[in-house]
């Protein structure tokens, strides 16, 4: 019906570690099937709280995964721009630090309320996350229109055959101090049984789960002849000053006496 699946809620918040997946009592449903071989994983949702942004963790149990794209739930407003960061392990730690996450899409959406998912457009290129690995995704609004769910009336944890979704924090801006009692509301897409995908930097390892990177521009190399040593002449200052003459009285010459 297009509308993700909204499990039940019986397990316990995880007061913000995210490693500890294993260890938590978690809910554990079947993965939503959809058309094409694509499945997902979702979060509850009907939620009235509204945050910025919300940073979650995703697992893959046995098989990697390829994730084309997510959705979220958001507010009914005017045109806000969604971006989606990633990053290759948890996002614990690295909440405050923009230099370890990737920009991998934006888009302006228009929110559906609290119970409709907007699915926003699929990844330039596709996140293949490593069978036992974890990644990090961030979800962040220019408008605080994203809804959340509050930490104690519902579990951290969901999974299912294919994945564990950690549900995260919220943030107030875009990088910085997170708030451990509100869960991101939203869902995954993802695929289990795929081949060599189109972006160059899956190809070249297609189960690690790397983030593209960015082809370095070639430097420009200026070779610059050095230019021959010349002695420099230095001209020798005219001596203008007039030589002093000294001139000597004359003396009279002494007259010898007669003997």
């Amino acid at each position: 019906n297009g509308n993700p699946m909204r499990p039940r809620m019986n397990g316990n918040p995880m007061n913000g570690n995210p490693m500890n997946m294993r260890n938590m009592n978690m809910n554990t449903m079947r993965p939503v099937q959809r058309a094409g071989g694509t499945n997902q994983i979702s979060t509850s949702y009907g939620s009235k709280i509204k945050v910025k942004g919300n940073m979650f963790d995703i697992l893959a149990i046995e098989e990697r995964l390829k994730i084309p794209k997510i959705y979220i739930f958001a507010e009914r407003a005017e045109k806000t721009t969604v971006e989606v960061w990633t990053k290759i392990g948890t996002y614990s730690g690295n909440e405050s630090r923009k230099n370890k996450w990737t920009k991998v899409h934006v888009e302006d959406i228009i929110g559906k309320g609290s119970s409709t998912p907007v699915h926003l457009n699929n990844f330039k290129c596709p996140i293949v996350v490593g069978a036992g690995e974890i990644q990090a995704f961030y979800v962040y609004s220019s408008s605080r229109i994203l809804f959340s769910t509050s930490a104690n009336k519902s579990g951290a944890l969901i999974k299912n055959a294919d994945a564990e979704l950690n549900r995260g924090v919220s943030l107030p801006k875009l990088f910085g101090v997170p708030n451990p009692n509100y869960l991101w509301d939203g869902g995954v897409s993802y695929e289990t049984n795929f081949g060599e995908t189109n972006c160059s930097w899956q190809r070249r390892a297609p189960a690690t789960g790397m983030l593209p990177r960015k082809n370095p521009k070639p430097k420009r190399v200026v070779v610059r002849r050095k230019k021959p040593k010349t002695k420099r002449v230095v001209p020798r200052k005219k001596n203008n000053k007039r030589k002093r003459i000294v001139r000597r009285k004359k003396t009279k010459p002494k007259q010898m006496g007669m003997p």
